[in-house]
């Protein structure tokens, strides 16, 4: 996320033909028959957990009430300095709107980032296989 700027205007445009911003949480809901979605969703997702989205997306949303998910490498957060810290991710997990809705879903995206297309298959597979186990493990000991 480089220009904040941009990240309004797009949301302002977004909001004025109708679309209204989801979670991911909300769209598992969604899909498994629990509530009802906006007429117009779409989400607004943001990958790998860098520290921008909190100190520059993040002030955006909040301002213009939209909500939005965050796919983070789990291993990044307080081991990267370019990613957001545990302190960080629990303050957005917290943070609601004035109706009371968590604007941010947090969300587990891989333990870490290899890159991918140089790996094969069954090297791949642990880093997708345990990503599932330790986001749980770690959100649990973390936010309890």
């Amino acid at each position: 996320m480089d220009d904040p700027d941009q990240l309004r205007a797009d949301i302002v445009a977004l909001q004025a033909y109708g679309y209204t911003p989801i979670t991911y949480t909300e769209l598992m809901n969604y899909r498994a028959g629990i509530g009802t979605p906006p007429a117009k969703p779409v989400m607004l997702t943001f990958d790998d957990g860098y520290g921008n989205f909190y100190t520059q997306a993040f002030p955006v949303l909040f301002a213009l009430n939209a909500k939005s998910t965050v796919f983070i490498i789990t291993l990044d957060a307080d081991n990267n300095p370019n990613a957001m810290n545990w302190t960080q991710l629990q303050e957005l997990n917290g943070k609601l709107n004035a109706t009371g809705e968590r604007l941010v879903d947090v969300e587990g995206h891989t333990v870490t980032h290899p890159d991918l297309t140089t790996l094969t298959r069954p090297r791949s597979r642990p880093n997708w296989s345990t990503r599932s186990k330790t986001w749980k493990a770690i959100w649990a000991r973390r936010f309890a």
